[in-house]
């Protein structure tokens, strides 16, 4: 109740962004006050939840009480790139009224791949061409986002919209990119590679395949020989050098597919039919143990200019490391209302949402107006008193 009267009175909530992948989950959590959103605590947990037993009790135990203590606050889940599909679509301006049929063909073609409800959502950006609309489209299966509520714990907890992870990166750069022109963003995450094309700040051409660090892991491993039974783990090989080690026994196939992507973008934009050099800035993600490997794991015929990190983006923040822009980008459409990127909440998640808002807002105008009351008994009670006193 007092969580809630703050909350009402001075604006001041906690933004917990969530990023799940296959290994573990990063969580960001930041406060918003009247000088705006400010960064307060990151936190990470091993937590293999695709295998069963993977993790440590500890932390899951971490994980269960870290849930707790923030089960009030708004939380915003970040959707692997695998879980989601994005799209850029641009049509005539005389056909944008076709709009939703095409988005209507494109949810039955999906809906085709399994039972679960399609989520779709757009937004409008910059057209390429004069004379045109343009559109960022994103789609993911219902069941994807269930699948995370039900197996993090979240079903009591407040969330208040679900991003795939490339637009939080998009909602990010169009706050606060600085980027101009054509440039390419290699996001590497455990479960796989994302690869999309920017122009500017706004986003051209998205896609993803499965290589990335656990199938270094993988390769790493298998490099590191036969495991011994018995074995401490202190004597084992460090998960973080086996991936190191694993990065370039799969960077051709890594470098293949990057291609594939860049040339399935040159076809579908410029119309070409056959491969094109990727002469192009390009940025690469990843966590800061790995990032240069992927880098220098980047093949030298894409003659490619590798981006500065730091000049990305106009502001720095205190605390936030590189790789948890994506959750900053995140939490901006809270902030800023013109901020506006697809958002994949279900509408069961929505309504759980807004019943829990609606409660926060009852339950603290019920303290406020028992507040009010005893003020008004007191006040009374001291008027009285006067009054016998002037009498006596």
């Amino acid at each position: 109740m007092i969580m809630g009267v703050r909350q009402a009175l001075w604006r001041k909530r906690h933004l917990v962004v969530m990023a799940p992948e296959s290994g573990h989950v990063h969580v960001v959590v930041f406060e918003e006050t009247l000088r705006g959103l400010m960064f307060r605590l990151t936190r990470r947990f091993s937590l293999d939840i695709q295998s069963s037993g993977g993790g440590s009790r500890a932390e899951y135990a971490a994980w269960k009480k870290f849930v707790r203590e923030y089960r009030e606050e708004s939380w915003i889940i970040l959707l692997p790139h695998q879980a989601t599909i994005s799209q850029w679509l641009q049509l005539d301006q005389n056909e944008s009224n076709q709009l939703e049929q095409r988005l209507e063909d494109q949810t039955k073609r999906l809906a085709g791949l399994g039972d679960s409800q399609i989520i779709i959502d757009h937004e409008e950006i910059p057209a390429a061409e004069s004379g045109h609309s343009a559109y960022w489209i994103t789609y993911c299966q219902e069941s994807e986002i269930q699948k995370i509520i039900r197996q993090y714990g979240l079903d009591d907890v407040s969330i208040c919209d679900v991003l795939a992870s490339m637009d939080a990166l998009m909602a990010g750069l169009r706050f606060d990119g600085t980027m101009e022109g054509e440039w390419v963003l290699v996001d590497v995450r455990d479960g796989g590679t994302a690869v999309a094309v920017f122009d500017g700040v706004h986003p051209r051409y998205a896609s993803f395949f499965p290589i990335g660090n656990e199938m270094a892991l993988e390769k790493g491993t298998r490099k590191a020989g036969p495991i011994r039974v018995g074995v401490s783990p202190a004597d084992s090989v460090p998960l973080c050098d086996r991936i190191i080690h694993g990065i370039p026994l799969i960077a051709d196939e890594w470098n293949r597919d990057i291609h594939r992507a860049w040339n399935e973008y040159r076809n579908a934009s410029q119309h070409e039919s056959k491969s094109s050099p990727m002469v192009v800035p390009l940025l690469v993600m990843a966590e800061d143990d790995f990032r240069k490997v992927w880098e220098e794991a980047l093949e030298p015929r894409f003659e490619v200019r590798l981006l500065d990190a730091s000049k990305i983006w106009k502001t720095s923040i205190q605390g936030l490391d590189f790789i948890e822009r994506r959750h900053w980008g995140g939490a901006m459409p809270t902030q800023r209302k013109n901020l506006q990127i697809p958002s994949l909440l279900p509408e069961s998640v929505k309504s759980a949402w807004n019943e829990k808002q609606l409660s926060t807002v009852m339950r603290s105008m019920a303290f406020l107006s028992c507040i009010f009351a005893m003020l008004v008994m007191v006040l009374a009670g001291i008027q009285k008193t006067m009054l016998w006193r002037m009498k006596s």
